[in-house]
């Protein structure tokens, strides 16, 4: 919760943000840092592979992405967004036109160059 506050501030100068590896799937932290990422201007870089997001959490994710004119690098690897998380990665992608490198690598997932 604090780092997605973090986020929301217009103070915040944070360029690269790597929280991979961290088991923040199922805890409610996605629902925060999607909202953060409606608002924040200055990252570039999210790294948030290997953390078992179900499906609601890459909604949020893609929600939280869908306006945000600054992440070019996103890393979803090993997330496995199912049918609903991927629909909604579709979706943000059709609005999102700053993201030129996605990572859904991991089981039957893809990287995705733009």
């Amino acid at each position: 919760q604090t780092l997605a506050a973090l986020l929301k501030t217009e103070e915040t100068r944070l360029k690269t943000l790597d929280i991979s590896w961290n088991r923040i799937g199922q805890k409610g932290h996605v629902v925060a840092i999607g909202e953060a990422l409606r608002v924040n201007r200055s990252l570039k870089t999210l790294s948030i592979g290997h953390n078992r997001l179900d499906e609601k959490c890459v909604e949020n994710l893609a929600l939280g992405l869908k306006d945000n004119p600054t992440i070019e690098y996103l890393d979803l690897s090993s997330c496995r967004p199912r049918d609903r998380g991927s629909r909604a990665i579709g979706e943000m992608l059709k609005f999102n036109k700053s993201i030129k490198f996605l990572d859904l690598e991991g089981r039957n997932g893809f990287i995705l160059v733009m």
